[in-house]
């Protein structure tokens, strides 16, 4: 059989059982803690080199920094991603995008599609958190060609409001998880606030402790309120025993304005172990995988009760 020239003969195949699991860089427990050199700029967490990939990427599907704009500044947050994630936890000031633009705050969530002009003002010195999905972009090779869903501002009063209404309702503290998910109108068959991304705000009061529970989507969990003495903490692992306990789990301590990788598939359960309430903020690619049908989240208790 004749070819062209572009078609490609460099293949091989695989056996079935040796292959459907196949060796592929596991994706790691670790801490995202910001460092910067300049009173502006980007800090990104890059482990493209861990997950042999050749482009920048902190999980498969997205990647996450964070963003230091001093006062008087602005800065440029345009990437090649259909969907854009910001925690505001530090200062205010003016977003730019599309035709408009939107005043935000200390503690504001705010979604935006792709857009050529994405522009951060700083009214006083900010510090923010940005993910985004273009590492799901880039190993499809796609780039976005429209603004795939509307801008949007969740404000720090309502995320607020809301999670207090819910968690004063009767036997809230027994609910695995207390808090509130920001959802787009356009996303409200998969919960999101994104077609990719899907975020909780979440608060743990002092003394509780929010049990395990596993999903398929890899967490970005961002601290945003909390003590930094330790005394707010993760436990995950890969596995529970018998009785839904974790077993050898790893810790990692809620630092304020610090985030930290939850894999795919780990139990993990949240303590608070202060005085004092603290919030932390997962943002996920979960909106894509309640899409495909796919996110497979699993609580602790649940299976024991069977």
């Amino acid at each position: 059989m004749t070819h062209h020239s572009f078609w490609n003969d460099d293949k091989h195949y695989c056996e079935y059982m040796s292959a459907i699991i196949p060796d592929i860089p596991a994706i790691k427990a670790v801490m995202l803690e910001p460092v910067f050199n300049n009173s502006t700029e980007i800090c990104l967490f890059d482990f493209s080199n861990e997950l042999h990939i050749p482009y920048p990427a902190t999980s498969p599907n997205c990647l996450a920094s964070f963003v230091k704009i001093a006062t008087g500044n602005s800065l440029n947050t345009v990437a090649e991603a259909s969907s854009h994630f910001f925690v505001i936890l530090k200062g205010n000031g003016t977003v730019y995008c599309g035709e408009g633009s939107v005043e935000w705050n200390q503690g504001d969530i705010l979604t935006i599609p792709y857009d050529r002009q994405i522009d951060f003002e700083a009214h006083s010195d900010s510090l923010i958190y940005w993910v985004n999905d273009e590492p799901l972009l880039q190993r499809l090779q796609a780039a976005p060609q429209r603004p795939a869903f509307s801008p949007t501002i969740y404000q720090y009063a309502e995320l607020k409001a809301a999670a207090d209404k819910y968690n004063t309702q009767t036997n809230a503290n027994k609910r695995n998880r207390n808090g509130v998910i920001p959802v787009h109108p356009e996303y409200d068959q998969t919960k999101s606030a994104t077609p990719v991304l899907w975020t909780l705000f979440n608060i743990i009061q002092p003394g509780q402790i929010q049990p395990a529970h596993r999903h398929n989507s890899v967490a970005l969990d961002l601290c945003t309120e909390g003590p930094s003495d330790g005394k707010v903490y993760t436990l995950m692992s890969k596995k529970i025993d018998f009785e839904g306990k974790l077993i050898d789990p790893v810790k990692l301590e809620w630092l304020p304005n610090t985030a930290f990788v939850t894999p795919p598939g780990w139990w993990h359960e949240h303590h608070n172990d202060s005085d004092s309430p603290a919030v932390v903020v997962p943002v996920q690619d979960a909106g894509l995988y309640n899409y495909q049908r796919t996110l497979f989240i699993e609580f602790a208790s649940e299976i024991f009760k069977k």
